[in-house]
């Protein structure tokens, strides 16, 4: 096995570790305030990198060059707009539990983190974005209102950053680069699954057998950049039959907690459900879980937010 595969097994168990740890007393918010720090860490530097990199031809080595998008401290842009997209939710929901000058701080790092986001320029990550913009509206009332008018400024933002590169009408017509490059790796996929339907190919195997399958765009070993795809391409319809299981549990859970529980845990247990929710929807069209970086931040915050549901039941008053 390879280390994204071997990963799989050791992330899921960091869930459990960090679910036992975080159904502690005041451990979520402690981790929270961590969670704060970092993000403003990491868009500082993504913001400092644009701001000198592209204007220092001394970094005319710096994979910025090649990007031309903000990337931070992450390997390219789509890995730091995965990282983003989740945090900016848990952040918002952090927000709105503090008050005063603590609340004014973190909304101020919520905004920066959109706008970082929306310069990273990743249609994958903009869609998980709307899509647990969307999820905040049909689980949290609270949120309704804002939730919808956010979510149409988002759409019409996407709209016009796309118009504005010239890319809008290539994506809708699927003839932009990216669109094209992943409609032959889906079809390669689905060769796979069509051989060897109900326990696949095995484990780590689909860069192995991608060539068999080629049918065009880079010809090279790839990943599926559809993570559902790819579980179905290596361990057939029962593998990802156990992994959607999985990931319906996790939200089930979650989902009934919210209804459950009040505040200010319910706002919390919104904010990790909806970046979960973005990350889920965006491995459709990336390559999340097979990222030992985004894997490990999912099922990191995966179980911060069953300990902090299971907190939350023993423990109603507003401490968390």
């Amino acid at each position: 096995f390879t280390q994204q595969n071997r990963s799989f097994p050791a992330t899921l168990l960091f869930m459990v570790i960090v679910a036992d740890v975080c159904a502690r007393p005041r451990v979520v918010t402690r981790a929270l305030a961590f969670i704060a720090w970092s993000a403003a860490g990491v868009a500082a530097h993504a913001v400092i990198q644009i701001a000198f990199v592209l204007k220092t031809k001394a970094y005319a080595f710096h994979p910025l060059w090649y990007y031309r998008r903000m990337m931070g401290p992450y390997e390219n842009p789509i890995d730091l707009a995965t990282y983003l997209m989740v945090v900016g939710f848990v952040l918002l929901a952090y927000a709105l539990t503090r008050r005063g000058q603590a609340r004014r701080r973190i909304v101020a790092l919520v905004v920066l983190t959109a706008l970082c986001l929306a310069e990273t320029r990743a249609l994958g990550a903009w869609l998980g974005a709307s899509a647990g913009l969307l999820a905040l509206t049909i689980l949290g009332p609270a949120f309704r209102r804002a939730g919808l008018i956010a979510l149409l400024v988002a759409a019409a933002l996407m709209v016009v950053a796309l118009q504005r590169e010239g890319r809008l009408s290539e994506v809708m017509a699927r003839s932009d680069a990216g669109v094209m490059d992943r409609w032959a790796m889906w079809q390669a996929a689905l060769g796979m699954i069509r051989d060897r339907p109900v326990l696949g190919h095995g484990l780590n195997t689909f860069m192995a057998n991608y060539l068999t399958y080629w049918v065009g765009g880079e010809r090279q070993p790839r990943y599926a950049h559809n993570c559902y795809l790819q579980v179905a391409a290596e361990t057939g319809v029962a593998g990802l039959t156990a992994f959607l299981w999985l990931l319906g549990s996790l939200f089930t859970c979650l989902i009934q907690r919210i209804r459950q529980v009040g505040e200010p845990h319910r706002l919390l247990l919104l904010g990790l459900c909806a970046g979960l929710v973005a990350f889920v929807v965006q491995a459709g069209i990336d390559t999340n879980f097979y990222s030992l970086r985004q894997a490990a931040l999912f099922w990191t915050l995966s179980g911060l937010a069953i300990g902090l549901s299971e907190r939350a039941a023993a423990d109603p008053p507003k401490v968390v």
